[in-house]
């Protein structure tokens, strides 16, 4: 019997003496593994005898032929093996609510599901102290914290591009997003230095190194001259809760809405207060009263106003295309552009009433690690408008509208009056886009950062630790 497996959606087991599968499952790859997660392919036979009709290792029965598309629940060689002790850097995660946070909380939510032990490093004299928070956080009690590494750990995760604790000898494997410090290095000596310093430090005593994409993974290689051998790509993902209510509807003008009926929702009746003191302090630049945010339309934008999200750019993109207010544009993060409305301290509930009553979302990054705030708005069924640039064609794929130049304005405001005035185009990009969120799942970034910590582990733990 032959089945096909995709390792984009398929996460390996890690059975000792065989390159994929285990022997007491009896399922084997034909030929080399190679790069395990980029898209490869192998078939895998089995013996019908001893499986039945059936792969034990895959969620999903199959039949003879048949391609699998199946998350990996843990083949039985892998769930006879005693679990480990992973050490993780979850110094920033109570603060973090973006970005390097709300990766870590998908990832170690589903860790804490697991029967393997887990030991939170925190910058704290009393650690015990945090533990409530962090119950809170992750949704489960399952772990221990700690200020240093303990003794008996197997591996130690540094999620946070740098390697901020001493691994006191135990295996380590640290997650770099990206190495904006050395694209875009400081020019102050000592600013520069002290930002790139848990880069290298990282880079000098990781085993392994995860990134989040093919793009950053070039980057390190760049800059850091890690050995391509100890880098394995993990994509990142959106939340589950952000799901579109509108999957397979189309996507007419009765599904975006008013600033203000959206404002009305998310109960931020100070929003037009706020934005008009920005219209004053912009001189002008921009005039929309409140009558036009009745009935106006808004393009939505997430981020930090930092120079590599390009939020100027877009800005002033947005005054070109809609000089009338005839669209407005809306930001999520602080030190929004003048003319834009600024919105902080946004829950997730709220950012997707915002995703879903957006007229688009648009990202004009120049440079991005991976980019999940497309991918929300992608789950959330809106159309999505970015820079092709970084990462962001390798999240959005043929689901976006793509502006070539980030920095030009006049390609972006010719894009923003193209997906305003295109009902078709929007549709399109609403189909395209939920299809292409599906593509990435927490929980697959789980299993393969899972394989890669217990490859670094080195050795397979005492099953006296069970």
């Amino acid at each position: 019997m032959v089945w096909v497996f995709d390792f984009a959606e398929v996460a390996l087991c890690d059975c000792p003496g065989v390159p994929f599968g285990c022997d007491e499952c009896n399922v084997h790859a034909i030929g080399e593994m190679g790069e395990p997660f980029a898209g490869y392919r192998a078939e895998v036979t089995a013996d019908p005898s001893s499986v039945s009709g059936e792969i034990p290792c895959v969620d999903t029965h199959v039949q003879h032929g048949e391609r699998v598309s199946a998350r990996m629940s843990g083949c039985l060689g892998c769930r006879t093996a005693a679990a480990m002790h992973i050490a993780v850097d979850a110094h920033n995660l109570l603060i973090d609510r973006r970005g390097i946070g709300v990766y870590l909380r998908a990832v170690l939510s589903r860790m804490l599901r697991g029967d393997d032990a887990v030991t939170l490093l925190v910058n704290d004299f009393w650690p015990g102290r945090l533990r409530r928070e962090f119950v809170r956080e992750l949704g489960s009690d399952r772990f221990a914290i700690a200020r240093r590494v303990p003794g008996d750990a197997d591996v130690v995760w540094h999620p946070w591009n740098g390697a901020f604790f001493d691994g006191r000898g135990v295996p380590e494997v640290a997650t770099i997003h990206d190495v904006v410090p050395f694209a875009f290095p400081a020019e102050d000596t000592k600013l520069r230095e002290s930002q790139q310093r848990p880069f290298l430090v990282s880079a000098a005593r990781a085993s392994h190194i995860v990134t989040d994409s093919e793009f950053s993974r070039t980057e390190i290689l760049r800059y850091l001259g890690i050995e391509a051998e100890r880098i394995r790509v993990v994509a990142l993902a959106a939340s589950e809760t952000l799901h579109s209510p509108w999957e397979g509807a189309p996507r007419g003008t009765s599904m975006y809405r008013s600033c203000s009926a959206v404002f009305s929702q998310l109960q931020k009746e100070n929003a037009l207060r706020a934005f008009a003191k920005k219209s004053e302090a912009s001189q002008g630049e921009c005039s929309v009263s409140e009558a036009t945010l009745d009935r106006a339309p808004y393009i939505l934008a997430v981020g930090a106003n930092d120079f590599r999200k390009n939020l100027e750019t877009l800005a002033h993109a947005h005054r070109v295309a809609f000089p009338n207010g005839e669209v407005v544009l809306v930001c999520v993060g602080k030190n929004a552009p003048d003319g834009a409305i600024e919105l902080t301290d946004v829950s997730l509930d709220d950012l997707k009433v915002l995703y879903e009553g957006a007229l688009a979302f648009a990202m004009p990054s120049i440079y991005e690690g991976f980019g999940i705030p497309p991918l929300e708005a992608m789950m959330c069924g809106t159309p999505v408008v970015v820079s092709r640039a970084a990462s962001l064609p390798e999240v959005c794929g043929d689901a976006a509208l793509y502006v070539n130049d980030p920095m030009d304005v006049n390609e972006w405001s010719t894009a923003l009056r193209r997906i305003a005035n295109d009902a078709d185009l929007r549709q399109r990009l609403h189909v395209a886009g939920l299809e292409q969120a599906k593509k990435f799942n927490w929980d697959k970034t789980t299993a393969q950062t899972f394989v890669i910590l217990r490859s670094a582990s080195g050795t397979r733990v005492s099953k006296d630790r069970q």
